[in-house]
């Protein structure tokens, strides 16, 4: 009881929304594209974790300010801490969230509540925040109308059950997103609930992780916008092989447009607002 209600101040806390903010930032806008009108409406732009560093990324305030900038997708990172319970947190490595050391894993969700996530941004009045938990996250997604996109760093069954209930619970269970660097979650995820998409995300378009791609034709491959190996010509193979795809790392204007002529219609960013 005690773990709820704690839980429950941090939300409300986190859920004082837009009235934190006190000024507005300079935004990178789609509208600036020169194909803006063409763009805006045929691609899917994805707040990695957050919009800019305003907020600290995978937080519920990141969320508010996400929503604030119209965004309809998100990307959360999402680990398990020692008493298997999901919380979405950057870094594995504390220390570069909060003054904590070590990793979510070496805590329990209910240890991890008491490390807070410092806001040092004068334009900001909420001066703190703490680590949420996936539960958290996509109950505030679901009632902000974002579409979530969980990015799993850690598997076992029992926490992988409890990952496809909390999307059923929300009722994205049919329009949520799972995307891993790990093949083999994806993979068993897939073998546990179909009607989820799965995004294998990938560094480098190499041809073995397109060969391992093609294994799953009905996975998004999800590559390295700034990885310079990343080419024309390795993106039309993934169109070749008639592998849907989108990106991450598009934090400007002309790298973005440069990959929509490559047919690219998905950008995870923390710059670009709509």
């Amino acid at each position: 009881m005690l773990f709820l209600i704690i839980a429950m101040v941090f939300m409300l806390i986190d859920a004082i929304i837009l009235g934190v903010f006190k000024k507005q930032e300079t935004d990178i806008s789609l509208n600036a594209a020169s194909s803006s009108s063409v763009i805006s409406e045929d691609c899917m732009l994805i707040a990695d974790g957050g919009y800019k560093d305003t907020i600290p990324s995978n937080t519920l305030l990141a969320i508010d300010y996400a929503s604030a900038k119209h965004f309809s997708y998100m990307k959360f990172d999402a680990r398990l801490s020692r008493d298997n319970q999901w919380v979405c947190s950057k870094s594995d490595d504390l220390a570069e969230t909060t003054k904590a050391e070590g990793s979510v894993k070496d805590y329990t969700y209910y240890e991890l509540l008491k490390f807070d996530i410092a806001i040092d941004n004068e334009n900001v009045s909420v001066k703190k925040t703490v680590i949420a938990s996936l539960d958290q996250v996509l109950s505030h997604c679901h009632d902000l109308g974002i579409t979530p996109i969980i990015e799993v760093y850690d598997y076992n069954d029992s926490a992988a059950k409890e990952l496809l209930q909390m999307l059923a619970k929300y009722e994205f269970n049919y329009t949520g997103i799972i995307i891993s660097k790990n093949h083999d979650y994806l993979t068993k995820l897939n073998a546990a609930l179909g009607t989820l998409k799965y995004w294998y995300k990938v560094d480098e378009l190499t041809d073995d992780a397109i060969t391992l791609a093609r294994s799953t034709p009905g996975f998004t491959v999800c590559f390295n916008a700034e990885n310079k190996k990343n080419t024309t010509e390795k993106i039309n193979l993934l169109e070749q092989y008639e592998l849907t795809y989108t990106c991450y790392n598009v934090n400007n204007l002309d790298k973005l447009e440069t990959l929509y002529k490559d047919n690219v219609k998905g950008f995870m960013t923390t710059e670009i607002a709509q």
